[in-house]
C-alpha cells in the first residue's frame, strides 16, 4: 500500500494534467485555420481547465493537511521544531490557488471571445464600415441638395421649372 505522502503528490500530479494537458496540445492547432474541430476542442478544454484551479487543485491541498495532522506514519516528513514552515508553504499554495481561479475567471470570457470571433476578418470590417459611411454621407449630401433647390424654388418662383427637371432626372 502506498503512503498517503504518495497519493498527495500523485494526486497533485494528476489534477495539473488534467487541467491542463489538452489544452497544451490543442494550442498548436490554432495556427491551422482549417481545423475547426481542434478549436472547439481548444475552447472547450480550455473552458473546463478552469475546473483544475478551483476543483482538482484542494484535492493534494486537503491530503497535504490530513497527513500533517497524521504525522509521520502518513509518509509526510515534518520538522518537528519547525512547522511554521508547513504553513508558510501550505498556504503560499492556497494563495496561488485562489490567485489560478481569480486569472481563469478573467481568462474565460477572452477565451469564449476568440472562439467566437476568430473567422473575423478586422480589416474587412472596417472597410465595410468606411464604404458604409462614404455612402450615407453622399445620400446626404444628395439630400442636402434637394433641400437646397426647393427653398430656391419657394425663394423664386422662376427656378421651379428647373427644378422639377433636375429631380425627374435623378
Amino acid at each position: 500500500m502506498y503512503s498517503a505522502y504518495w497519493w498527495t503528490w500523485t494526486s497533485a500530479y494528476i489534477a495539473v494534467m488534467t487541467a491542463f494537458i489538452i489544452p497544451a496540445v490543442c494550442w498548436f492547432f490554432i495556427f491551422c485555420e482549417d481545423c475547426g474541430g481542434a478549436h472547439w476542442m481548444l475552447y472547450i478544454f480550455s473552458m473546463g481547465s478552469i475546473a483544475g484551479p478551483m476543483l482538482l487543485f484542494f484535492i493534494p491541498l486537503i491530503l497535504a493537511l490530513s497527513n500533517y495532522v497524521v504525522g509521520w506514519k502518513s509518509g509526510w516528513i515534518v520538522d518537528w521544531n519547525h512547522r511554521w514552515t508547513f504553513w508558510v508553504i501550505y498556504f503560499a499554495c492556497v494563495i496561488w490557488n485562489v490567485l489560478m481561479i481569480v486569472y481563469s475567471l478573467f481568462m474565460a470570457p477572452a477565451i469564449k471571445i476568440w472562439y467566437m470571433t476568430r473567422g473575423y476578418d478586422v480589416d474587412l470590417e472596417i472597410a465595410k464600415q468606411k464604404e458604409i459611411r462614404a455612402r450615407t454621407r453622399a445620400e446626404e449630401q444628395e439630400k442636402a441638395k434637394s433641400r437646397a433647390a426647393v427653398r430656391q424654388c419657394l425663394i423664386n418662383p422662376s427656378l421651379c421649372g428647373r427644378v422639377a427637371d433636375e429631380n425627374r432626372e435623378r
